[in-house]
């Protein structure tokens, strides 16, 4: 039991250490362990219709997702000029919070408004994504099916 709570200090000693010394090895293994521990968070109760954003580290933060079809892509930066979001089947759109995330797989604009549900039988539906669309189109809930869209 002594020799396991001797080799636990050693390591976490060594984990803590690692920090300040100049080898890049040591330094990339701090980073690794230290900066990937996602905090625990109690998020106040909202409802986000896409659920909410996962950041690079995998943590779940308080902000809810502006993406429809998935997690931001955070390797392609709105707002620059360089088009790279758009290049990569993407959308740059704004969060709650004023931040500009790149979503995947959608297009410009906005779905027609659904007709009343209850007298509304979907078809098969023809798309999961708006990528699977063509231009002007976007994948409409509640049926998923390509529809143009109304540009705003």
């Amino acid at each position: 039991m002594k020799k396991q709570c001797i080799k636990l200090i050693i390591l976490l000693a060594l984990v803590l250490c690692a920090k300040s010394d100049d080898a890049q090895g040591n330094s990339n293994l701090s980073t690794l362990i230290l900066d990937h521990i996602c905090p625990l968070i109690k998020c106040i109760a909202q409802n986000c219709a896409n659920g909410f954003i996962v950041n690079k580290y995998g943590c779940t933060t308080c902000e809810c997702n502006p993406c429809k079809f998935g997690q931001p892509l955070f390797q392609y930066p709105c707002g620059k000029g360089q088009g790279k979001c758009a290049a990569n089947k993407g959308l740059c759109k704004v969060s709650q919070f004023d931040y500009a995330y790149c979503c995947p797989n959608e297009h410009a604009g906005c779905c027609p408004p659904v007709p009343n549900l209850i007298n509304f039988l979907c078809p098969m539906p023809n798309c999961k994504n708006d990528t699977q669309c063509g231009v002007g189109q976007k994948c409409c809930r509640p049926c998923s099916r390509c529809i143009n869209a109304t540009l705003t």
